[in-house]
């Protein structure tokens, strides 16, 4: 009579080879993903103590009105958003603009530069407080990046994490940077880096759906030939 045993240790022995294969194919398919979020590559700790949530509270005729978005600290008293997240809809509102750290520090800051028109959609915001500073972490700014090129971003609202994707148009339209990742309401403003941890664009806008039901493309207006404007 064969044991009863020797069934169980066959089929927990197939049943183990079969689990094995499946996660090493699946540990191929996450790799392969345009979507994963960042879990290693140049300056990845920077990206993340870079990124600030800003929230913007008006106060005018029409009553009380408030947004979020993000932005990404360049420098000890500034940092840079997208034009729209700093621009109020309405000069008559008095508003107020604060942002908070990965860390969770608060500061009060105040829109300094902004370029915000069909082609441009940038701000430079300062802290109002001339004894804080932020946690500044170096900052190094790039050329526009081509197309097929790796870009990742990290965002401060509505949820801290970074994302990669990949560059479909770039200067297309001019001065914007199209590319495969992500993109919400509240990510406006946040950093976008090249691989070599360059920060090339400030994430903008989003596209329709561009045939993958999976992701929508999103859009970031490059630096190049801003930053004497904004700084």
């Amino acid at each position: 009579m064969k044991s009863q045993t020797e069934p169980f240790a066959c089929g927990l022995f197939a049943g183990l080879l079969v689990l094995l294969i499946g996660l090493i194919a699946n540990a191929g398919c996450y790799r392969d993903s345009k979507l994963d979020t960042v879990e290693a590559g140049p300056d990845f700790t920077a990206y993340w103590d870079a990124a600030v949530q800003i929230t913007v509270h008006c106060v005018g005729p029409n009553g009380e009105v408030a947004w979020y978005g993000s932005g990404v600290i360049i420098s000890e008293t500034s940092l840079l958003t997208a034009g729209h997240v700093a621009e109020q809809e309405d000069p008559s509102d008095v508003c107020s603009f604060a942002v908070e750290t990965a860390t969770g520090a608060t500061y009060l800051v105040y829109p300094m530069t902004v370029l915000a028109s069909d082609a441009v959609d940038l701000a430079r915001m300062e802290i109002i407080s001339f004894t804080q500073k932020f946690y500044a972490p170096p900052v190094r700014f790039g050329a526009v990046p081509q197309m097929g090129d790796e870009v990742c971003t990290s965002v401060g609202y509505p949820r801290r994490e970074q994302r990669c994707g990949l560059v479909m148009h770039p200067d297309d339209p001019p001065g914007d940077i199209r590319m495969d990742l992500t993109v919400e309401p509240g990510n406006s403003g946040s950093g976008l880096y090249d691989m070599s941890g360059y920060l090339v664009g400030i994430v903008v806008h989003t596209y329709p759906n561009r045939g993958n039901g999976q992701y929508v493309s999103g859009g970031a207006t490059s630096l190049a030939g801003h930053l004497q404007e904004l700084l």
